[in-house]
């Protein structure tokens, strides 16, 4: 079982508007594990967490709860999207139990509102960043960062009969497949090509993969 990503994500919560007028999605807190790929490639797939998990949080619903795989099946996406504009974010492989992922994720989402009340980030624009939060962020990563080490083992979070108890508070988790959420193979080839968290060289390395009939690159 492997646990490669814990983010907490910026999303507009305003509703009936435009998309293409909507406010990017942004990462305010994250930590990444790319150590089990080559280190030719982990750039990329470090570039690829991001993007993916920034395209989910803007198309999850408020208080909604996924878990995303690729259609491969070998990595998922769990999402927890929370009515104040923040939107959670672990990615897992297959094994890794969905309903301690998404245990974590409420979780790591209640202590960062406890932290960082909306009104601190709302306005945290990559053209005019708060630099007193920005220092936050960075500090608070450094908690996220023991999280992801300590939640290799699911076991840590808490027992699955507790977990599945608190969750029968919330809606239920959807299971769904990336091409599900973000539409068509062509549409998610337009998402990379536009994307300006990828480089070049990502991009380059997301058509490769397409080309060899590989889903989604990074799974």
């Amino acid at each position: 079982m492997k646990l490669s990503y814990i983010g907490i994500i910026s999303y507009d919560t305003r509703e009936g508007i435009d998309p293409k007028n909507r406010e990017p999605s942004q990462e305010l807190a994250v930590v990444k594990d790319v150590s089990s790929y080559g280190l030719l490639t982990r750039n990329n797939y470090a570039q690829f967490m991001t993007f993916f998990a920034k395209q989910l949080a803007e198309k999850a619903k408020p208080n909604q709860r996924q878990s995303v795989a690729q259609d491969a099946q070998d990595f998922v996406f769990h999402v927890y999207s929370h009515k104040l504009g923040v939107c959670g974010v672990a990615i897992s492989d297959a094994q890794y139990p969905s309903l301690a992922a998404h245990k974590l994720l409420g979780n790591v989402v209640n202590e960062f509102l406890a932290k960082f009340p909306a009104s601190s980030w709302k306005d945290l624009t990559a053209s005019s960043p708060r630099a007193n939060i920005k220092d936050q962020l960075a500090e608070y990563q450094k908690e996220l960062q023991q999280q992801l080490a300590q939640y290799q083992d699911p076991a840590q979070i808490d027992t699955i009969g507790q977990i599945q108890r608190e969750l029968d508070d919330t809606k239920q988790v959807l299971h769904q497949t990336i091409e599900s959420v973000l539409g068509r193979q062509e549409k998610l080839d337009e998402l990379v090509h536009k994307s300006n968290d990828l480089s070049d060289m990502s991009k380059g390395f997301y058509k490769q993969a397409r080309n060899q009939n590989r889903c989604c690159v990074l799974m």
